[in-house]
């Protein structure tokens, strides 16, 4: 493996890519982190979203989506190690994805329904309630927390449309080129975007637009590719 990746980046016009793609992805990820800032302390304009699928109280499933999230990106991450243009290739559209989010959450300000911390709390409220997503990755790296509070992430009710979560992990279910294996991370990405659902923790107009990006990426990315390769 380590002799692939050698081989890979002493070719200079792969080791340039490889670089600005990661030196991009790393700007980006911090830009955002700090964009979210912005997002939390804004008024948002679109207010709630009455959600018609949201007519149950929101259950914690934190636990199997941080799992399901991270394994899936991970295991696409580790099947395709010894093929670094493929990784290289899958960093350059989650930078895509990114920046999509940073136009669509500025663009499109919903206001998340009111936070609770159990299912029987909110049963006891009226109206649309949301269960914190409690992912150790986002809350210490990406979202900011309230000192006051600890272990409260803050920078995360008005992270909505639309959901990175799906677009991310369909993004790395669609890239296998094994048919078996793409169906069953399409799957389990379905699973993952129905327990966020449950949760309340995106509206399903995020869940549901998310493809889109995913779908755009991966076709706007190809183009690109055939295009270079024709010059």
């Amino acid at each position: 493996m380590i002799k692939i990746w050698l081989k890979f980046l002493s070719n200079k016009r792969n080791f340039n890519i490889s670089i600005i793609t990661i030196l991009l992805f790393g700007a980006i990820s911090l830009f955002f982190s700090w964009f979210l800032v912005w997002v939390e302390n804004r008024d948002p304009y679109l207010g709630e979203f009455i959600d018609p699928l949201f007519f149950w109280d929101p259950i914690d499933l934190s636990t199997p989506t941080f799992f399901l999230t991270y394994g899936i990106i991970g295991f696409y991450i580790l099947h395709h190690i010894s093929s670094p243009l493929k990784i290289v290739y899958f960093i350059q559209m989650l930078i895509f994805i990114v920046a999509c989010r940073i136009v669509s959450l500025t663009l499109i300000q919903f206001d998340a329904p009111e936070v609770v911390w159990s299912t029987a709390q909110a049963a006891n409220i009226e109206g649309q309630t949301l269960i914190q997503l409690a992912d150790p990755i986002l809350n210490n790296i990406i979202y900011h927390q309230d000192t006051a509070i600890p272990n409260k992430p803050i920078y995360t009710h008005h992270d909505l449309f639309f959901s990175g979560h799906t677009a991310k992990c369909l993004l790395a279910s669609l890239l296998y080129e094994n048919k078996k294996m793409r169906y069953l991370f399409i799957i389990l990405t379905c699973v993952m975007a129905t327990f966020l659902l449950l949760q309340h923790v995106h509206y399903s107009i995020d869940i549901f637009f998310a493809p889109v990006v995913t779908f755009c990426a991966i076709f706007l990315h190809n183009k690109l590719i055939k295009s270079k390769q024709t010059l």
